[in-house]
């Protein structure tokens, strides 16, 4: 539990967000919070796949911004998980505009799934594919 506590804290990089919970910890606080689901990765080191979320805030806190982004990003991982790498990374490329940006964020989400489905385009995955992206870094 430690040692993939300590992997998500240092992927949450990876998606250029603060905080990144498995599914375990959105399980546990997810009528007291908005999280987004970033989808089912395997870090370096480990064979089990992890459902990982991004703490967004408080329930009863978010704008009609932040739900209208995630609403889009959702429909832009079912793209994504559907192999259609050219339209995912278009409605990724819709969901970048509607992310926040700043200084100290350097990318996002929707910038890190870009960079994944033109990765896939140019490597397409096994045809046995589970949707899980296996993180290359720690």
């Amino acid at each position: 539990s430690v040692n993939l506590g300590a992997r998500l804290e240092s992927g949450a990089k990876h998606w250029g967000i603060d905080v990144q919970v498995s599914h375990s910890v959105y399980e546990a606080t997810k009528d007291y919070f908005i999280y987004r689901k970033l989808g089912s990765i395997r870090v370096k080191g480990k064979e089990e796949p992890v459902k990982v979320y991004e703490l967004i805030c408080q329930k009863g806190e978010e704008s009609e911004d932040i739900k209208n982004l995630l609403n889009q990003f959702e429909l832009a991982r079912k793209l994504y998980l559907n192999k259609k790498w050219d339209k995912a990374i278009e409605a990724f490329n819709k969901c970048s505009k509607l992310e926040d940006i700043s200084f100290l964020r350097k990318t996002n989400p929707s910038q890190t799934y870009i960079k994944i489905c033109n990765e896939f385009k140019n490597k397409p995955p096994h045809s046995n594919w589970d949707g899980i992206y296996n993180f290359k870094e720690k």
